[in-house]
């Protein structure tokens, strides 16, 4: 019975595209070899996709970060497990950021990319830039700054297309996000003043935020490196009063055990090296002495 339904399913498809014709009583031939090698292609690619399938299937026991350690992105893309793969991607990419190696974190941000272009479900804003603005700190970090500018800017131009009445609190910190990574790559350029001009448009926007108590630590890490970019461009005057602010933020954080030790000890010091470049040696002196006191309670 099965061997009659084979013949008949084959009949049937003869009829209806023409792809066969009958040599004999159950004898059928391709007709044109290009068919025969589009619907290999086809099954091949389908029992292809099957196995990686199976093999991501066998790894949802591991933990998501061993399986970013070791690449298994890969199987979930043949797989055709487009949002899996784009998390494994990102979460190797960082993990091969924070080992050092750039040059490998550029390569899964990526193949990242491509991923989410091919999911079903439309992603959101700042999932849709992260591997953009991953790849511009990387190629930072390598001083390949056209790379890195072009992925910056896209990911400036993209949030700039939200409508104003979208915009909100997340939209905010994603824009600020882009921004001072913008201004960051103009600072390792030596471009104080187009560095300075991001983060006067970002700070504004930033410091409406400092209701919430989980963006404080947020908003100082943004102030503080604003003030550097003063400070290192001849501005003292401006990057002191910065640093206060930004101290301020940390301290309240602190209180409320948001804020690390280094974080808020690296506050101290960053003041302290500003009022030492104003002269105010006293004032330094107490500064980086209560940094260090800070620094040896833990």
């Amino acid at each position: 019975m099965k061997r009659e339904g084979f013949h008949r399913s084959l009949e049937e498809v003869m009829a209806s595209h023409g792809i066969f014709h009958k040599v004999e009583r159950d004898v059928y031939r391709w007709k044109n070899v290009a068919t025969f090698e589009a619907v290999e292609s086809i099954i091949i690619s389908n029992e292809r996709r099957e196995i990686h399938e199976r093999i991501a299937g066998s790894l949802e026991h591991l933990s998501d970060e061993s399986k970013g350690i070791v690449f298994y992105a890969r199987h979930h893309a043949m797989a055709k497990q487009w949002e899996k793969a784009f998390d494994l991607y990102m979460m190797a990419g960082k993990k091969a950021e924070e080992e050092i190696d750039f040059t490998g974190a550029v390569s899964l941000y990526t193949e990242a990319k491509p991923c989410l272009s091919r999911t079903r479900v439309k992603p959101s804003l700042k999932r849709k830039l992260s591997p953009h603005a991953a790849l511009g700190s990387c190629y930072r970090e390598l001083v390949r700054y056209d790379e890195a500018e072009e992925e910056l800017e896209f990911c400036l131009d993209k949030t700039m297309d939200i409508p104003e009445d979208e915009r909100d609190l997340a939209f905010r910190e994603i824009e600020i996000d882009v921004i001072t990574t913008l201004a960051k790559l103009k600072q390792a350029q030596s471009k104080y003043g187009e560095a300075m001009e991001l983060y006067e448009r970002a700070l504004p926007t930033a410091r409406g935020t400092k209701e919430l108590q989980s963006n404080i630590v947020w908003l100082a890490h943004h102030v503080a490196n604003c003030a550097e970019i003063y400070r290192k461009s001849g501005d003292l005057q401006k990057a002191a009063a910065l640093h206060t602010e930004a101290l301020g933020y940390r301290e309240c954080a602190a209180k409320e055990n948001l804020c690390s030790s280094l974080e808020l000890s690296l506050s101290f010091t960053q003041l302290g090296t500003t009022e030492a470049g104003l002269g105010n040696h006293s004032e330094a002196y107490n500064l980086h002495k209560k940094a260090l006191s800070i620094r040896m309670e833990q």
